[in-house]
C-alpha cells in the first residue's frame, strides 16, 4: 500500500533557496500513470487542457484514469495531440465520449504523412481502430472543432512581443503559421506555444523502395488499392520495416508556461514516493515533447531557435519517446536543473527508459522520474502565484 506524501519544488533562478509564502493555486499539472503512452493534464481555475491521450496495450487502464479524473460531461477546453500514433491517441475516442471536449489541436498532415501513419498503426496496434484510421484520413471529428497545426518554418523564431491568440477564438492553420502562441484571457502571463517539425525522409525512402517492386501511390486511394492486395500489402510492410532511423521524428511539441517575468510563479510536486521534507526551487514552465526526435543537431537547433526566448523559463520536461536514447539530447537538461518526466510501461518490450538517457539526465543535474502504470508513480505539480 502506498502512502501519499509531498515533495515541494519551488522555482529558482540558479540556486536552491528557502521556500517563500505563496498565495492562490493557479494550476495543477499531472503526469498520469498509464504505462507506455502519454496522458498529461493541466487544470487551471475554470480552464483545462490535455496533452496526448494514449497507452500502448493499456486502453482499459486509460479509461479508468479518465473516469477517475473527470466527471461525466466535464469541460476540457483544449486537447493537444503530438502525433497520431496509437500509443498517444487511442484514448481520445473515450475522452470525447466521457467529457465535453471543446477543441483539439493536431498536426496538419499531407497525403504522404497519412499513408505513413496508416501503415505504422496497422503494424503496431493489436486491433483495427476505425476511429483512429478515420481521424488520420479526414483530420476531423464530428461536432468538435479540430485545429490543424501547420509545419513550423525552418529556424523560425517566436515574436516575443506578439500578442497571443485566444485559445477559444477564431483559429486556423494560416493563423497558427503566423503566430503559434495561444493563451486563455483569464490566465495572466501564461501561454501555450506550438512547434511542429516534419520529417519527410522516411516517406521518400519508402516510395523509393516500393518503386523497385512496381508499387506507386500519391494519395490514400491509390495506396489502399495496393494495401488491399495481400501480396502487395506484405511488400509495403517489409519495405516500411526495412527503413532505418526513428519512426518518431514527427511530433508536435508544446510549451506551457509564463510569457514574461518567470519569477511570478512557484510550483510544487506531489508524489507517493518522495520525501515530504525535501524542498527545492524549480522554474515553472513545461515542455511536452511527445515523441520528438531531439537528438539530431538539426532538429535541436530548429527547436531551440523557435523557443529560445522561453527556454530559460523551463523547469519541467516530458522526456521524448519514453526515454529512448535515440530521441534524447543532453542539451535538454543542461543549464537550469529540470524535473525530467519519463512515461514508460514497467514491462515494455523496448526497455524504456534507456540506461544512457537516465545517466545523462543525472550527469546534467536533472531529476529523472519514471511514471509507469503504477498508481504510485503519478506526479502532480501545483503552480502558484506569489
Amino acid at each position: 500500500m502506498y502512502r501519499e506524501s509531498t515533495i515541494n519544488f519551488l522555482l529558482f533562478a540558479k540556486t536552491i533557496s528557502p521556500i517563500k509564502k505563496i498565495k492562490t493555486v493557479k494550476m495543477i499539472r499531472t503526469f498520469q500513470p498509464i504505462g507506455q503512452g502519454a496522458f498529461y493534464i493541466e487544470q487551471f481555475d475554470g480552464f483545462t487542457i490535455v496533452y496526448d491521450c494514449g497507452s500502448n496495450e493499456n486502453e482499459s487502464l486509460l479509461k479508468k484514469e479518465i473516469r477517475s479524473i473527470f466527471e461525466k460531461g466535464q469541460d476540457i477546453d483544449a486537447v493537444f495531440i503530438s502525433h497520431l500514433h496509437s500509443d498517444h491517441v487511442n484514448g481520445l475516442e473515450f475522452l470525447i465520449e466521457h467529457c465535453n471536449v471543446k477543441r483539439i489541436f493536431m498536426p496538419l498532415l499531407t497525403e504522404n504523412d497519412k499513408i505513413q501513419l496508416l501503415i505504422q498503426n496497422a503494424i503496431i496496434q493489436n486491433r483495427n481502430s476505425l476511429f483512429l484510421d478515420n481521424l488520420i484520413e479526414t483530420q476531423s471529428i464530428e461536432n468538435i472543432s479540430v485545429v490543424l497545426v501547420p509545419e513550423t518554418e525552418i529556424y523560425s523564431e517566436i515574436n516575443f512581443d506578439q500578442e497571443p491568440i485566444p485559445i477559444d477564438g477564431s483559429i486556423n492553420s494560416e493563423t497558427l503559421k503566423n503566430n503559434p502562441k495561444l493563451h486563455n484571457k483569464n490566465i495572466n502571463n501564461w501561454v501555450f506555444i506550438l512547434f511542429n517539425f516534419r520529417q519527410m525522409q522516411r516517406i521518400d525512402d519508402l516510395k523509393t523502395k516500393l518503386s523497385k517492386e512496381n508499387i506507386f501511390f500519391d494519395n490514400i486511394s491509390e495506396f489502399k488499392s495496393h494495401w488491399n492486395q495481400d501480396k502487395q500489402k506484405e511488400k509495403i510492410i517489409d519495405a516500411f520495416k526495412s527503413i532505418p532511423g526513428s519512426l518518431n521524428a514527427n511530433s508536435m511539441v508544446l510549451y506551457s508556461g509564463p510569457e514574461k517575468n518567470e519569477n511570478y510563479y512557484h510550483h510544487f510536486i506531489n508524489s507517493f514516493h518522495c520525501d515530504p521534507f525535501q524542498r527545492y526551487h524549480f522554474l515553472a514552465a513545461c515542455i511536452y515533447f511527445g515523441d520528438y526526435e531531439a537528438r539530431g543537431n538539426k532538429k535541436w537547433k530548429q527547436f531551440l531557435n523557435h523557443y529560445k526566448k522561453y527556454w530559460e523559463y523551463v523547469g519541467t520536461i516530458q522526456i521524448p519517446h519514453h526515454g529512448s536514447k535515440y530521441n534524447y539530447n543532453r542539451k535538454i537538461n543542461q543549464g537550469n536543473p529540470k524535473i525530467s518526466i519519463i512515461s514508460a510501461g514497467i514491462n515494455n518490450i523496448y526497455r524504456h527508459p534507456h540506461a544512457s538517457t537516465l545517466k545523462d539526465i543525472v550527469l546534467d543535474d536533472g531529476i529523472p522520474i519514471v511514471v509507469s502504470e503504477n498508481v504510485g508513480s503519478r506526479i502532480m505539480i501545483e503552480i502558484h502565484g506569489i
